[in-house]
């Protein structure tokens, strides 16, 4: 449940969480040090806001929230101030992910009617698309260099075109 959720550790402030909780009746944001002191709700709205994932500098905070009606993508620092909304669109933009170096985040989106990964800056500019394949594409994860990213799918190889619910392979471009 914890995946789900979200749960990441800081990467600068090793000893710091951000996680979701339901503590407040709605899912929001929290971080706290790792020896559970310090706990501080960095955001509050009626929306579900979920998928925490700190920036390698450990001063942002990308998630996913729906607080306009679908899921984007919004970028917080970690001190809860200046919310930025990085994408909106009318389909649901989740599983946000940092480039080592900061720059660039990727993310899953079903805009174009099923699961494709996409890249775009730290700004919400510069929109690319990295998967085109009719099946789920997920939980894009990007490599310590930054050169690859792997991703989960549901793609159908050889001859066997049976699926089950949860099964996935991951995949690496």
């Amino acid at each position: 449940r914890l995946a789900e959720l979200g749960i990441t550790v800081g990467p600068t402030e090793a000893h710091r969480l951000a996680f979701v909780s339901y503590r407040g009746g709605n899912a929001d944001i929290y971080t706290m040090d790792i020896n559970g002191s310090k706990l501080e709700q960095i955001t509050n709205d009626a929306a579900a806001d979920v998928h925490p994932r700190w920036s390698p500098d450990g001063t942002q905070i990308a998630f996913c929230s729906d607080r306009d009606g679908n899921n984007n993508i919004y970028l917080l620092k970690s001190d809860s101030s200046d919310l930025l909304q990085l994408t909106d669109d009318r389909g649901d933009d989740c599983d946000p992910t940092w480039s080592p170096d900061g720059t660039h985040i990727a993310f899953s989106s079903d805009r174009d009617g099923d699961f494709e990964n996409y890249s775009m800056g730290v700004n919400g500019e510069g929109l690319v698309q990295l998967t085109d394949d009719p099946a789920d594409d997920r939980h894009p994860a990007w490599s310590p260099d930054g050169a690859r990213i792997s991703f989960s799918s549901e793609r159908i190889s050889g001859d066997d075109f049976t699926i089950e619910e949860g099964d996935k392979d991951i995949y690496l471009m």
